[in-house]
């Protein structure tokens, strides 16, 4: 996995600092950015929409990152339960599954030491054009954007980052697994972190 994303850019969850809901529509598969485009505002002034009116609290899940999703959950997303946590990078706790296939690995993890959170993605993208891929969207109403390095969609990757609070973000990736869903996919699985910890 490519950890270079979030913080350090940690599907797998991501959890910054740190299926789908029924009827609720995903995003159709998204148009690639063109590369190199400068927006033409600022993230501050663009950023009311960034701002999380009901924040989560992620801390619970630091030291087991693979509770966030039960097992229920992990099985009717398709993946086989438990996952394996990685606590390599203290800055960006995560878990890992796989599918039953064994195609396309799943990641979730937190980015705990981002200052101001989805801000700073925004800002490295304004400033740097970090990311090839960078889609804004939301999931389940929390501001997110599809972002990664390399756009890999056609290869059967993609990423999500999901902002809990305003200054910890999750993220759900998912890496060589074909098919033209993989970001509805991703989405799917946010969606259920999310969930798990509205309840936590």
């Amino acid at each position: 996995m490519n950890r270079a994303l979030p913080a350090a850019f940690a599907a797998l969850v991501l959890l910054s600092a740190c299926a789908a809901e029924t009827g609720k529509p995903v995003p159709a598969p998204l148009e690639q950015t063109s590369g190199g485009s400068t927006p033409s505002s600022t993230p501050d002034e663009e950023n009311g929409a960034l701002t999380v009116d009901k924040p989560l609290d992620g801390r619970p899940f630091y030291g087991d990152p693979c509770k966030l999703l039960t097992p229920d959950q992990a099985t009717a997303l398709g993946l086989v339960p438990p996952g394996t946590s990685d606590l390599t990078l203290k800055s960006s706790p995560a878990c890992d599954w796989q599918p039953p296939e064994n195609r396309g690995q799943y990641s979730v993890n937190f980015t705990l030491n981002l200052e101001h959170g989805l801000r700073t993605q925004y800002q490295a993208q304004a400033e740097l054009d970090k990311f090839e891929l960078w889609e804004p969207t939301e999931v389940s109403g929390y501001p997110a954007v599809f972002a990664d390095i390399t756009d890999n969609r056609e290869r059967g990757g993609c990423n999500v980052i999901v902002a809990i609070n305003d200054e910890v973000t999750i993220s759900a990736r998912r890496q060589f697994a074909g098919g033209q869903d993989v970001c509805e996919r991703v989405v799917a699985v946010a969606e259920q972190v999310l969930v798990t910890l509205k309840g936590a």
